[in-house]
């Protein structure tokens, strides 16, 4: 998903380089207002598949033609210290601005 939405359930799908080897993360789309993310429209969690380099998530977009809204892929993952410790590292994908294009988004 890229530029305009043209349908109400738009499908974000990602690849990861490395794939993981463990279930110590996840992966969520991050659907925002603003730029900043300072108003979350929608937040969603993938966990981490081992070997799995593609994923994806969904959500429901509403509003008027012209809405804006920002998404982001936020990776979250935890290593394990040889003391047991427990980190946590948190990256994020480019922001990418979508607009709703149309109306018969809104259909019931």
């Amino acid at each position: 998903v890229i530029n305009g939405l043209n349908t109400n359930e738009p499908l974000v799908t990602w690849v990861v380089d490395n794939s993981p080897t463990q279930n110590n993360g996840y992966f969520s789309l991050e659907v925002a207002y603003d730029e900043f993310f300072s108003s979350y429209y929608y937040s969603g969690k993938t966990d981490y598949i081992i070997g799995g380099t593609f994923y994806s998530d969904s959500f429901t977009a509403t509003g008027s033609v012209g809405t804006q809204l920002y998404y982001r892929i936020k990776n979250n993952k935890d290593y394990e210290t040889i003391c047991g410790d427990i980190l946590n590292s948190v990256t994020y994908s480019d922001i990418i601005p979508v607009t709703i294009q149309t109306n018969s988004i809104n259909t019931y």
